[in-house]
């Protein structure tokens, strides 16, 4: 199960997908609408522009870059081409590598992560992990970061360390780090920079949740040297001209928009999330866990996710992550006055049952 699901509930706040509050940029959206109107023609098969603006962006070898139909298409990709067998995954953690790892009847193992940490990778928890690695010697390891669904950092030294307990048990490790352009400190926990210092080391990330473009499908990962032969496994044309031109427009940001756009989006998620995070612990009976993203996990004993579709507001229910039951819930930042307008439900909701 997903956010998102305004198509069998009738919705007038959606809290339950880790989109950027603002509304995606007018130049991409002017993009799109260009690119509409040479629906007709095929896209280059090659992305030859966006490529380069990619590596230039994030100064990795364009022979390590892969343009994707969202990261989704990565996750699948990387677990049938490889015919991984035995997984590792954290819990709580994305659904969607369970999915993927599911498909073939995968052997997964859990690292659990504690409540009373807030869910964060802590030193202790860092270590055995690393000792949990190297034991199983799994096929693939997928590591979150920030984690979904509680929004918790793993530091780069941490990072660093499961990195090489996976290059010597020989495994996998695919990093997502979807959510990691939402924090001001990015640059101080992105794993780019040692895509080659690593055998079967994958970093992947997307447009989606940083330019509010859900709908558009377009993601991106760097590999190292011994994963680039996956691009083999791609369909050609996998991702549209309307994507396509949307990420050129991102990437190349002539009028800078972009760059403007997402400072003020850094801005306002630091802000409401420190707002969100303050206003749920002051209402008794909601339980908020540390996050340093732009979604918040919370608990509590009654069935919120019910009450407030009655009220037309959805949330993400996540009783179906690994080691999570019911009463967990998780939100997303959006803008003050929609996260005022929440907080005042939540209080008028609580004030009757608590």
């Amino acid at each position: 199960m997903h956010g998102g699901d305004i198509y069998r509930n009738k919705i007038e706040v959606d809290y339950s997908i880790n989109v950027n509050p603002l509304a995606c940029p007018l130049s991409v959206k002017d993009a799109i609408k260009k690119a509409a109107d040479h629906i007709e023609i095929y896209p280059d098969p090659q992305y030859e522009k966006l490529y380069k603006a990619l590596e230039e962006r994030l100064k990795v070898s364009r022979d390590s870059l892969l343009l994707l139909n969202g990261a989704s298409e990565f996750i699948s990709l990387i677990v049938h081409s490889r015919n991984c067998k035995k997984g590792l995954l954290l819990a709580p953690s994305f659904i969607g590598y369970k999915r993927a790892l599911d498909s073939l009847a995968a052997d997964i193992s859990y690292f659990m992560l504690d409540e009373k940490d807030d869910f964060l990778l802590t030193e202790e928890k860092n270590i055995k992990l690393c000792e949990k690695i190297r034991k199983e010697r799994p096929d693939i390891i997928f590591i979150t970061n920030p984690n979904n669904p509680n929004g918790g950092l793993i530091e780069r030294g941490k990072m660093l360390k499961i990195a090489k307990a996976s290059k010597e048990a020989g495994s996998i490790l695919v990093i997502d780090e979807c959510f990691l352009d939402l924090n001001k400190k990015s640059s101080d926990y992105t794993m780019l920079g040692f895509i080659n210092d690593f055998n079967d080391l994958a970093i992947l990330n997307a447009y989606t949740k940083t330019y509010g473009v859900a709908g558009l499908r377009l993601g991106y990962a760097a590999v190292s040297k011994s994963l680039r032969d996956i691009k083999k496994s791609l369909p050609e044309w996998n991702i549209s001209t309307m994507a396509y031109e949307a990420g050129l427009c991102i990437e190349e940001d002539n009028n800078g928009e972009i760059s403007k756009y997402l400072d003020k989006s850094l801005n306002l998620i630091e802000e409401e999330r420190q707002y969100l995070t303050k206003s749920l612990a002051e209402i008794k009976g909601i339980e908020p866990f540390l996050s340093e993203t732009n979604y918040i996990l919370f608990k509590t004993k009654i069935d919120l996710y019910k009450i407030l579709l009655k009220k037309m507001i959805l949330i993400r229910d996540c009783s179906d992550y690994e080691c999570l039951d019911k009463g967990f819930y998780r939100i997303a930042v959006k803008t003050h006055e929609e996260n005022e307008k929440l907080i005042g439900v939540l209080k008028e909701i609580y004030g009757k049952f608590i």
